[in-house]
């Protein structure tokens, strides 16, 4: 799905999905990558969400 059918249909259809790979080359020349790790897996008890399905990312500007 692109940018201009999100448009269209005000709708991504149910999320939005990155790889480690596309996530690296959409922000490494802007950024430093200080951390990009799976989250840890929490129960339904736990006070933190966590899926380790989804990423855990920290980025910071280079020289600072």
């Amino acid at each position: 799905m692109d940018d201009w059918q999100v448009y269209r249909e005000k709708s991504m259809k149910g999320g939005l999905a990155f790889t480690e790979e596309k996530l690296r080359y959409l922000l490494e020349d802007p950024f430093e990558c200080v951390e990009l790790r799976p989250m840890k897996a929490m129960g339904q008890d736990d006070i933190c969400f966590g899926l380790p399905i989804l990423w855990v990312t920290l980025w910071r500007k280079p020289n600072v």
